[in-house]
């Protein structure tokens, strides 16, 4: 075996191991998941109507998922808001 094999087969374990770890974190997020599209929730800046998920977050030191939820920004009142730029909202940030 020469080193370039060795790197081969190395870089190819990796890629399969990152794989089935990307696998993992979806399931326990779709597992997990409390919220479905069209539900309201609310952190300490903004309130959402959930369209979908768009994404999976980690904090910190932590390797446990978390789901980034997309949504139409809503105002106090319960009506769409004139301004859809921050339109996420982490799953661990929300309040209500």
């Amino acid at each position: 075996m020469t080193q370039d094999d060795f790197l081969i087969k190395y870089r190819q374990i990796e890629k399969e191991a990152d794989e089935k770890k990307s696998q993992l974190r979806m399931e326990y997020v779709k597992a997990t998941n409390p919220y479905k599209i069209g539900d309201i929730i609310s952190d300490h800046y903004k309130t959402i109507k959930i369209e979908g998920v768009s994404g999976i977050a980690t904090d910190g030191g932590s390797i446990v998922p978390y789901p980034i939820y997309r949504g139409v920004v809503l105002t106090k009142t319960g009506a769409v808001a004139k301004n859809q730029k921050d339109n996420l909202m982490y799953a661990n940030n929300i309040v209500k």
